[in-house]
């Protein structure tokens, strides 16, 4: 079983999470919260940046960052079904998900800033 270390509000375990489920490999990860807070909390080994999500295979080894974790889930569902296998719609697809996910992270937090002026 893999193990999943998450928090419930972090928007990038919902996306490895939402990875798992479209996959249907739901019932092979097991999601076990995180206390970022706590400096005991295990995920600090698991992940040398301490964050989430971190997807730990059955052998140890250890994903971390939501786009390698959904690159793992598909190739453990078989390759090919949420990652192109095609190297050329790979890049092209990795592309788009850097744009939004830089999207996500720096202008979502600039579009709250000027609303709460």
């Amino acid at each position: 079983m893999m193990i999943l270390r998450s928090s419930p509000a972090s928007p990038f375990v919902r996306k490895a999470r939402i990875g798992a489920r479209v996959l249907g490999l739901a019932d092979k990860v097991d999601e076990r919260d995180v206390d970022l807070n706590d400096p005991a909390d295990s995920i600090r080994a698991q992940n040398p940046l301490g964050k989430i999500p971190a997807l730990i295979m059955e052998d140890g080894t250890v994903w971390y960052d939501s786009r390698v974790i959904l690159n793992v889930l598909d190739h453990v569902a078989g390759g090919g079904r949420i990652v192109p296998r095609e190297p050329m719609a790979c890049y092209h697809g990795a592309t788009i998900l850097n744009t939004i996910q830089t999207m996500k992270t720096s202008g979502v937090p600039t579009l709250m800033k000027s609303r709460n002026r």
